[in-house]
């Protein structure tokens, strides 16, 4: 681990065939211990179809980068907790890695562009 890093660990497994679940873990710079979201499961069918529509788009554009963000923090609680982490790591003035984990038998989270 760098010291002088937050980092935020964002894993999106299946639970089944239509759920899928999404864990956070993050960790201070200099710190071991770690702050931990996890989130409940959710039908994933919506979260498909928006996914989905994102092939239309051109992926470069703020459309995609909305429609991406909007399916991966669909539940509030994921998205408050990035913006602490995003919030914590620049109150610190320390930089931030962010790891994204994503399950092998999710194959559309795969298609998508990430950067």
């Amino acid at each position: 681990m760098d010291k002088s890093c937050c980092d935020l660990e964002i894993d999106v497994s299946a639970d089944s065939p239509t759920t899928y679940s999404v864990e956070m873990r993050f960790r201070q710079a200099g710190r071991e211990d770690e702050s931990r979201l996890l989130r409940d499961s959710q039908t994933i069918s919506a979260a498909i179809a928006d996914l989905t529509a994102l092939a239309d788009l051109d992926p470069s554009s703020e459309a995609y980068s909305a429609g991406l963000s909007q399916a991966l923090f669909k539940d509030p609680r994921a998205s408050d907790f990035f913006k602490m982490a995003l919030n914590t790591s620049d109150t610190l003035d320390s930089l931030i890695r962010i790891r994204l984990l994503l399950d092998s038998t999710v194959p559309v989270m795969h298609d998508l562009r990430w950067e």
